[in-house]
């Protein structure tokens, strides 16, 4: 009984002593800990975002091939647009295993850099979209 009364006097010692300090790094942990989760959040919906530009993506790129006044630009995905199942089965693999990498590294301040360099890059494209598809109209009319 003696030596858990000393043990945990040594205990109160040292919690006194170092109280600012360990006060200080276990403020710093929890706040690591919250910036860490809010990243993880905005990874989260950053890859949310992804995958709903990237389904538009495959269905514009498949509408305008349909439509047959589009020339790919993508010789992989031109070589695949011949076979239309396969071109969504690649599109979405290659989505599922990004979005994948991108999770397992969510906590990490480079998958945030990837995930909104990823976002700027699909909203280039979304713009290329709306100006196709609006010059398209246009040649109809």
């Amino acid at each position: 009984m003696s030596t858990a009364n000393a043990e945990l006097g040594r205990t109160q010692v040292l919690r006194r002593r170092g109280g600012t300090f360990g006060s200080l790094l276990s403020a710093l942990g929890r706040a690591g800990s919250r910036l860490g989760n809010r990243r993880s959040r905005r990874v989260v919906l950053l890859l949310t975002l992804l995958w709903l530009c990237g389904v538009f993506d495959l269905v514009f790129t498949l509408t305008a091939h349909r439509i047959g006044s589009f020339h790919e630009l993508n010789p992989l995905a031109a070589a695949l647009l011949a076979h239309p199942t396969v071109l969504i089965v690649f599109k979405l693999s290659t989505l599922a295993v990004g979005s994948v990498i991108l999770f397992i590294f969510r906590r990490h301040l480079i998958a945030e850099i990837a995930c909104w360099t990823l976002c700027g890059v699909y909203a280039g494209l979304a713009a290329v979209w709306v100006h196709y598809y609006a010059f398209l109209s246009d040649a109809v009319k």
